[in-house]
């Protein structure tokens, strides 16, 4: 479900239904001609389907109807492949920021356990 979830908050299903989409359209124009044809045909972006052309509408209203983010002050924004975006604060690109200390020491027991031991 939590999978599901993150496809779905990162845009990705419209991925998957596209993909659905061209792979149907492949299938079923390689059955009429050739499928060098079909591949062009399904490409080109002149002879979308009616999948292809729903999914192109609901994304383009939905990117009409997102909020935009407001503007961070002292900020440079990072974006990578639409999937995430975030901003870091100045005094992190610059190298100000510290990291805590990694401890590699456990700490060591010295108590005995209990002769016997308790019942639960």
């Amino acid at each position: 479900m939590t999978l599901f979830c993150a496809l779905y908050l990162s845009g990705s299903h419209w991925v998957l239904l596209q993909t659905a989409a061209w792979t149907g359209m492949l299938v079923a124009r390689s059955q009429e001609g050739s499928v060098s044809s079909a591949v062009a045909t399904t490409f080109d972006g002149d002879h979308p389907c009616p999948l292809c052309a729903a999914i192109s509408d609901v994304r383009e209203k939905e990117q009409k109807e997102a909020p935009e983010a407001p503007a961070l002050k002292n900020t440079r924004e990072i974006k990578f492949v639409e999937l995430v975006c975030f901003a870091l604060p100045e005094s992190a690109v610059a190298g100000e920021m510290r990291w805590p200390e990694f401890v590699t020491s456990a700490l060591v027991r010295t108590d005995v356990p209990p002769t016997p031991p308790p019942l639960a």
